[in-house]
C-alpha cells in the first residue's frame, strides 16, 4: 500500500460509537497483507466474527488480550434478525478454535500452521462471545506500520460466501493503486485451501469463481470482470479488473 493510500486509511479509520453499547467500532477492517496471502478456510459466519473483532481493533495499537462480540452489534453489522445473530455467534464458538491458518515467509522455505484463537467463550443466554486471538496472530492485527490493507466493513457485510469475502481482500489489497490483478491458478486454489476440491477448471469456475463474482458485484462496492490466463489450452491464472462503483463510494464518519 502506498504512503498516499494509508493516509487515506488513517484519515477513514476513525472511530464511530455503537448507540446502544457505546463501545468504540472503527468502519473499517485492517489485515497485515501477509494474512490475505495466507492458506485458510473458514466458514462465512467465522468470517464474520473475525470482521467483527478487527472492527474493535486500532491496528496502530496492541491487539487487546479479550475482543467481545455482543449478537445486538453484530446483528447491526451484518443486517441479520437477532435471533440469526445469537445463533450464529453460539455456532460459531464450537468449532472456531480447532480452525488454523497456514503462513508462508517470504522466501518460501518455511511454511508454519497457526491457530487463529486460543480461546473462545459463549455465554449462554448473554447474546456475546468473549474472543482471545492467538498471540502470533496479533503480530497481523496491530501494531501495524506498513504492508497492510483496509477496506470499509459495510462493503463486504452483505456478502453471502466466504470466497467472497476472501476474493474482495485479495483485490483491495491492490485497489487503490491497480485496476487489474493476476492471480495464478495455483496460488488462487492454495489461498483458499481447495487444492483438493475442483479439480476440472470448469468445476472451479461454475462453482466457486462465477458465484463470488456474481455476490461482490450485487453486494460489494465493486464492479469486476474476470478472464483466464492461458498457456496454450491450459489455464494457468486468472484476471480480474475491477472499479468503484460511484454510488458506493466510502463515507468518511
Amino acid at each position: 500500500m502506498s504512503k498516499k493510500s494509508e493516509k487515506r486509511s488513517e484519515k477513514r479509520s476513525e472511530k464511530k460509537t455503537e448507540k446502544k453499547t457505546g463501545r468504540p467500532v472503527t468502519t473499517r477492517i485492517t489485515k497485515a497483507n501477509a494474512l490475505i496471502k495466507a492458506s485458510y478456510r473458514l466458514t462465512l459466519e467465522e468470517q464474520r466474527l473475525i470482521m467483527a473483532c478487527l472492527s474493535q481493533i486500532n491496528p496502530k495499537e496492541t491487539v487487546p488480550k479479550k475482543i467481545t462480540v455482543y449478537a445486538d452489534d453484530y446483528a447491526r453489522q451484518f443486517g441479520l434478525c437477532k435471533k440469526s445473530a445469537y445463533s450464529q455467534l453460539r455456532d460459531v464458538s464450537k468449532g472456531f478454535y480447532e480452525r488454523d491458518i497456514l503462513l508462508q515467509d517470504p522466501g518460501k522455505k518455511r511454511r508454519s500452521h497457526i491457530r487463529w484463537v486460543q480461546q473462545v467463550d459463549y455465554f449462554d443466554g448473554g447474546g456475546r462471545v468473549d474472543l482471545y486471538f492467538a498471540d502470533k496472530i496479533k503480530a497481523y492485527l496491530g501494531q501495524l506500520s506498513g504492508d497492510f490493507s483496509s477496506y470499509f466493513i459495510d462493503h463486504v457485510a452483505g456478502l453471502s460466501s466466504n470466497y467472497s469475502i476472501r476474493l474482495y481482500e485479495m483485490i483491495a489489497q491492490w485497489s487503490d493503486i491497480k485496476d487489474e490483478i493476476d492471480i495464478p491458478l495455483a496460488e488462487f486454489r492454495d489461498r483458499l485451501q481447495i487444492t483438493d476440491k475442483y479439480h476440472a477448471f470448469d468445476n472451479l469456475r461454475r462453482r466457486v469463481i462465477v458465484p463470488a463474482l456474481k455476490d461482490l458485484n450485487q453486494r460489494s462496492n465493486l464492479d469486476i470482470v474476470w478472464e483466464a490466463i492461458l498457456r496454450g489450452r491450459k489455464v494457468i491464472g486468472l484476471r480480474f479488473r475491477f472499479k468503484e462503483k460511484r454510488d458506493r463510494l466510502p463515507i468518511a464518519v
